[in-house]
Order: C-alpha cells, then structure tokens, then sequence
C-alpha cells in the first residue's frame, strides 16, 4: 500500500523514474533492519545507512548540522537518499527544492516499499545519473555520510561537477578571441556581450585591429611565395600576442571563434599552462577544411553541424565535442521600425547577410526573380 501511494505520486512527478522504480530489483547485500526504536534500517554491504539507535534524532542532528548553509541556500543538493529521513527532516525545516543524487534504485525501490514519502515528493527531484540538471546560483551540497561512503566514485564524479558549475555560477574570466575578418567576427562579439552579461569577467581580444595590415600584405609584393610567408609570420604575430595576453590576465577559458588567428603552437603552449581552451567551428565542415588541424588541440570543439561532421572528428581523436547552434542576440536581432527612406534602402522581399561563397551565388541564382538585396563582402555583382 505504502509503495502503490508513493509511485502513484511519483509517477505524476516523473514517471520514467517511478517505472525504473517498480522494474528495480535489489542487489544481493541488501538487508532490512529493525532499530531500538522499532523503525526500519538498510544495510548495504558493509554500510549501514541510519543509526540503529534513533535514525530520527540522527536526521535531526545532520539538518542541524547544516542549519547555516540551508538557511542561505536557494537549491539544495544532497548526496543519498537512505530511506529519506534526513530528507523529511530537511523538508520541514525549509521551503526551498531539493535535489537528491542517488545512484542506487534499489536503494529508492527499498525506501518506497517501507516509508510514506508522500508528503515530500513534489519537493524532490531525484537524479539517478551522473548528468546535472540545471541549478540555480547560490545551491548548496549536504552530503549523506553513509551513501557517500557506499559510492564514493558516483559521489567524487558530481561533487567535481557541482563545484565546476558553482565557479562557473560566481562567474569566470573568459577570454574571447575573434577573427581578423569576416563572418565569425560580429559573432565574436556577440559572444563576449553574451558571457559579460551572464556575470563573467571578458576579455574580448577584438582582432579586427590588425585587417587593414593583413590586407595590404598584397600590396607590399606581388611574389605569392612572399605574400604566404608574411601572412604567416603576421598569424604567429597575432597568435603569440594571446598567449602574452593570457600571461597578463590568467583566464579560465579561453573561447576562440571560427578563423581566429590561434595557430597550434600556441594552443599547445596554453594547454602546457592548463589554461583550458574551446574553439566554436561556424563554418561548413566540408567548405573549410582547417578543423581538421586545430580541432586536436582544443580541450572543448564546438560545431553547428553533426552526423558525418561527428564522425570525422572522432576518426581524428576528438572527444570533447558538441553541436552549438547559432542564436539570436536579442539586444541586436531585434525588430525595429523604419523610416521611408531607410526603408526604400533595407526593404526587400527577400534579404542576406553573409559573404559571398560560391555554393550560396550558385544557389541565390534561384532567387533573382524576387525583389532580392545582398548585403556582405565577396560578391560579384556583375557576374
């Protein structure tokens, strides 16, 4: 009757937990006991979970133990569940939601068949994986002793996890490296206003500076041997300036945008100092082919393509990487009015922004019907 009541509310809660729950079956070692008080006890392996005197009492001295952090907590994270009398306990003494990390359903299947966690539930979130949902600033971590001790590995991984999002929450140093030109570079830029409004610290390494010098390197000579060999030596200019950069400000992360002049000598130098470093590739993977050199180096590879794109990096030894798609930036990608004239000028049936690359003049052939204004550099307009 008790575990038909609590997954009938758990199953309006979250009812893929509640059917793991019903499905559990209880690994060997597992024992229920009987404390002085009369009140069940689990034993697990060699690992008592509650005190076989008072679990309640007990439950009471751990909340009060941790009366000061739960006072100034917005979200509460406790490791273990038991059978939840610490739980019930910490329920009555605060209104705010709590997040139970518990990898052993047969432990939750145990506490469901022998306590009425009714009144509680709608206050729990129960997390049976090593994933973290996402919480709030200022959460708190209460620790219960005996499931810490039964899966310290599970317990060692979230806790690192847990303090990496609380950095995270207080707000990092973050280093944003644009392009010299291009596509990347207002993106850059949006990416920097992004992460200083979230409350991190940016350094925004704005390398458009350098275009005008880039783009003369033509002029100097005509000698193609020549114009590569300065380009290079302007790159590694510009690439060492970061790691100079870096010395200077001591960033947690370093976030580099697409054709950002980052070669992987210098990645190799910031990974050498454990500055950890990701790379967001807004490119077509088979128009632009230099990921495959740089992608290795990054600690964190972010891309806006997946399937065949996926598969190649992995081919190459990649592992930390992830689709990113593009957003809007709502304080620029915004509707707005127009004037008559500013309308004769931007209106149009149809409008793009971007660079001119083949693939995209050889598809907009298609459009030339329309009422259609390009907007971008690397267009032939007579063509």
């Amino acid at each position: 009757m008790i575990f038909n009541d609590n997954i009938e509310v758990l199953g309006t809660i979250n009812p893929k937990l509640a059917g793991l729950i019903v499905s559990a079956r209880k690994r060997d070692g597992l024992q229920i006991l009987t404390t002085r008080n009369g009140l069940p006890c689990i034993k697990a392996g060699n690992v008592t979970l509650h005190s076989l005197y008072n679990p309640l009492k007990e439950a009471e001295s751990w909340v009060e133990h941790y009366r000061e952090e739960i006072e100034k907590a917005s979200l509460i994270c406790v490791f273990g569940f038991g059978l939840g009398y610490n739980i019930q306990e910490l329920c009555k003494t605060t209104e705010v939601d709590v997040v139970v990390f518990e990898p052993r359903v047969d432990i939750l299947k145990t506490a469901f068949e022998l306590m009425d966690l009714t009144p509680v539930l709608s206050r729990i979130r129960f997390i049976t994986g090593d994933e973290i949902p996402r919480i709030k600033k200022g959460f708190v971590v209460l620790e219960h002793k005996p499931s810490v001790n039964l899966n310290p590995e599970y317990f060692e991984k979230i806790r690192s996890r847990l303090n990496v999002l609380k950095n995270i929450k207080k707000g990092l140093k973050i280093m944003v490296v644009g392009p010299i030109y291009g596509g990347s570079l207002p993106i850059a830029g949006y990416c920097a206003n992004a992460l200083s409004n979230l409350g991190h610290e940016v350094d925004f390494v704005d390398n458009s500076r350098y275009e005008e010098v880039l783009l003369s390197i033509d002029s100097i000579t005509g000698n193609k041997v020549h114009q590569d060999r300065l380009r290079e030596m302007f790159v590694s200019f510009a690439s060492e300036a970061v790691i100079a950069r870096c010395g200077e400000t001591k960033p947690d992360l370093v976030f580099v945008l697409a054709q950002a002049p980052l070669i992987e000598s210098s990645l190799q130098k910031l990974r050498d100092i454990k500055v950890p470093t990701a790379f967001w590739f807004i490119e077509d993977f088979r128009l632009m082919s230099y990921w495959q050199r740089v992608a290795p180096f990054y600690d964190y590879f972010f891309t806006i393509q997946r399937g065949q794109f996926f598969e190649s990096l992995k081919g190459i030894g990649v592992k930390n990487f992830s689709c990113l798609p593009l957003a809007a930036s709502v304080d620029i990608h915004r509707k707005t009015g127009l004037s008559g004239d500013e309308f004769k000028i931007y209106g149009s049936d149809v409008s793009f922004v971007g660079a001119g690359y083949h693939n995209r003049r050889k598809f907009f052939e298609g459009l030339l019907d329309f009422d259609f204004k390009i907007w971008g550099n690397e267009w032939d307009l007579n063509s």
